[in-house]
C-alpha cells in the first residue's frame, strides 16, 4: 500500500437511491411484506458499496433468505413469549393488584435484554457479511457482557436523567470495539468515559427542563405543559450533539495495531440536516394522514345512515373502497421510504463518513483473514421487536 492514510468517502447518489428505494418498497407493499427481508439486504448492499476507503469500497455480502429464515425464527420465539409469559403475567398482574398494568409493564422490562442481545447478534451478523479489500470483519461471542453492560448503563442513565449516558455510551462501545476484528487485526477502544460527558449538557438541560415542565404542568397549571413544545426539541437537539460528538471522540480513540481512526463531523451541520429531513418526513406524514382523513369525511358526510348502510354493504363498492385503501397506502409507504432515504439516511451517512480518514494503513498489507468467524445465519430478532432497519 503506497499511501499512508485513507480518505473515507461516500460516493452514493440521492437518484439512484430513490430508484432502489422504489421497487423494493414497492415489492414489499405488493408481497405482504415477504419481500422486507430482500428489500433491506438490497438497500445494505447499496449504502455498503457506497462507502469507500480510499479506492475500495466496502462489500456486503448477506443474503435476503438469510434475514428471513432468522426473522421467521424470532418470530415464532416472540409469539411464544406473548402468548405464554405474557398471559402468565397478566393473570399474575390480576391476581395482585387487580390491573393489567403491572403485568403489561414487567412484560415490556423483559422485553430489554432480549432487545439488547438481539443488538449485539444484529451487529455480528452485519460484521460477518461485511468486508473490504476481500477481508471479512467479524465480531467474537459475548452477547451477556453486552447486555448486563448495556442494562446498567440504561437504568444509571434514567436515574440520573440522561447524566451518565456517556458512561452507557463508552461502555457499549468499548466492549463492542475490543471484540471486533478485521481479518487478523484486533480492533481496540482507548479513551475513557469521561472524556464524553461534557458533550452531554444540552440533552441533560433539554431533559431537565422537561421534567420540570411536566411536574409543574402536573402540580400547578396544565398550561405550562405546552413548554415541552420548547424543552423537547432541546433534547433533541442536544442528543444528535451528543452523538455526533461522541461519534469523534470515540473514533479517534479507535486503533487496529498500528493503525489509527481519525475523525471529524460536523456537528452542527449534523444536527441541522437530521432536523430539517425529519421535518420533511413528518410534514408529508402530517399532510398525507389529513388528506386522507378529509377524503373520507368528506366523502360519506352527506349521506343518511340508510344510504351509508347500503353503500358500505354493496361488494363492488368494498371492492373500491379497499382498492383505493390499498393504493393510498401504497403510494404513502412509498413516498415516505424515498423521503426518509434520501432526506435524512443518506445525507446523515454521508456527512459521517466524509469525516473519516484512516492513517497508518501499510498494516493492510500484512492482514490475512482469519477461519470460522463466519456466523451461518442471521439474527432476525433485531427486525422482529422492530428496533430500525440496521443501517
Amino acid at each position: 500500500m503506497e499511501n499512508t492514510s485513507y480518505k473515507v468517502k461516500f460516493s452514493g447518489n440521492r437518484a439512484e437511491l430513490a430508484k432502489e428505494v422504489s421497487i423494493t418498497a414497492l415489492l414489499t407493499l405488493f408481497t405482504a411484506g415477504l419481500y422486507k427481508s430482500w428489500m433491506k439486504t438490497r438497500l445494505r448492499r447499496w449504502y455498503w458499496s457506497s462507502v469507500r476507503i480510499g479506492d475500495q469500497p466496502l462489500e456486503y455480502t448477506g443474503l435476503g433468505s438469510e434475514k428471513f429464515l432468522g426473522f421467521m425464527m424470532a418470530v415464532a420465539f416472540l409469539a411464544f413469549y406473548i402468548c405464554v409469559v405474557n398471559v402468565i403475567l397478566m393473570y399474575l398482574s390480576f391476581s395482585l393488584v387487580y390491573s393489567e398494568h403491572g403485568g403489561a409493564i414487567v412484560s415490556a422490562i423483559g422485553l430489554l435484554p432480549l432487545a439488547f442481545y438481539a443488538q449485539y447478534r444484529a451487529r455480528a451478523y452485519l460484521c460477518s457479511r461485511t468486508r473490504w479489500r476481500g477481508i471479512r470483519f467479524a465480531l467474537e461471542d459475548g452477547a451477556g457482557g453486552f447486555v448486563w453492560r448495556s442494562l446498567a448503563g440504561l437504568a444509571a442513565s434514567v436515574a440520573t436523567l440522561g447524566l451518565l449516558l456517556p458512561w452507557m455510551v463508552f461502555q457499549r462501545e468499548r466492549y463492542l470495539t475490543d471484540r471486533t476484528w478485521y481479518g487478523s487485526v484486533n480492533l481496540e477502544q482507548g479513551g475513557d468515559w469521561r472524556m464524553l460527558l461534557p458533550h452531554v449538557r444540552y440533552f441533560f438541560i433539554g431533559i431537565v427542563a422537561s421534567v420540570l415542565v411536566i411536574a409543574l404542568g402536573r402540580l400547578a397549571d396544565p398550561h405550562i405543559l405546552y413548554g415541552l413544545w420548547g424543552t423537547i426539541p432541546i433534547a433533541l437537539a442536544g442528543f444528535l450533539y451528543f452523538r455526533a460528538e461522541s461519534f469523534r471522540e470515540l473514533m479517534n480513540r479507535k486503533q487496529a495495531g498500528d493503525m489509527k481512526i481519525a475523525a471529524a463531523p460536523p456537528t452542527a451541520k449534523i444536527v441541522r440536516t437530521f432536523m430539517i429531513g425529519n421535518t420533511i418526513v413528518f410534514l408529508f406524514w402530517a399532510l398525507a394522514v389529513a388528506a386522507v382523513t378529509n377524503g373520507f369525511t368528506q366523502g360519506f358526510a352527506g349521506l343518511k345512515f340508510s344510504e351509508y348502510m347500503d353503500f358500505v354493504t354493496n361488494n363492488a363498492v368494498q371492492w373500491i373502497v379497499l382498492s383505493t385503501i390499498f393504493l393510498t397506502t401504497a403510494v404513502i409507504y412509498l413516498v415516505w421510504s424515498i423521503l426518509n432515504h434520501v432526506f435524512v439516511l443518506v445525507p446523515m451517512t454521508r456527512l459521517f463518513a466524509d469525516s473519516v480518514i484512516l492513517e497508518n494503513t501499510e498494516l493492510m498489507a500484512r492482514v490475512a483473514q482469519r477461519e470460522g468467524e463466519a456466523q451461518t445465519g442471521a439474527s432476525g430478532l433485531f427486525e422482529a421487536l422492530d428496533m430500525g432497519m440496521g443501517i
